[in-house]
């Protein structure tokens, strides 16, 4: 509601999706912190617009994973995915992600903190 956002989730072998609305030109970033390690691995971060398209991802990351000043291109729903290292997207050629690799089990808890949006209240007619 503030355009501030901390979520706290736990990935296991799969990946996990939030939603959230921006507007044209929102500086988005998004800070995935790992807190507790079940079975080692890193994390990825990935962010896609509406249709399916990537818009940006982390670099593999250990404990943290980020996506900094993303500015988005058209007002919309965006997507924050959350996966381990070996939970990959499979892209088509025009980057529209069509399915997911998944190769192992790295599991942990983290917090996800999204920062930048426009208020949905003001987004929202």
């Amino acid at each position: 509601t503030d355009g501030f956002n901390v979520i706290g989730g736990s990935v296991s072998g799969y990946q996990q999706t939030y939603s959230f609305l921006a507007r044209v030109g929102d500086r988005v970033s998004l800070a995935l912190d790992i807190t507790r390690t079940h079975i080692p691995g890193g994390s990825q971060l990935f962010v896609f617009d509406q249709i399916g398209r990537l818009v940006t991802q982390s670099d593999l990351g250990t404990l943290q994973a980020s996506a900094q000043d993303v500015v988005v291109p058209k007002t919309g729903v965006y997507f924050a995915v959350v996966s381990p290292q070996d939970v990959i997207p499979v892209l088509d050629p025009s980057g529209l992600i069509v399915d997911w690799q998944i190769a192992g089990g790295t599991s942990f808890d983290y917090t996800l903190t999204l920062t930048g949006v426009t208020p949905y209240q003001t987004l929202l007619p």
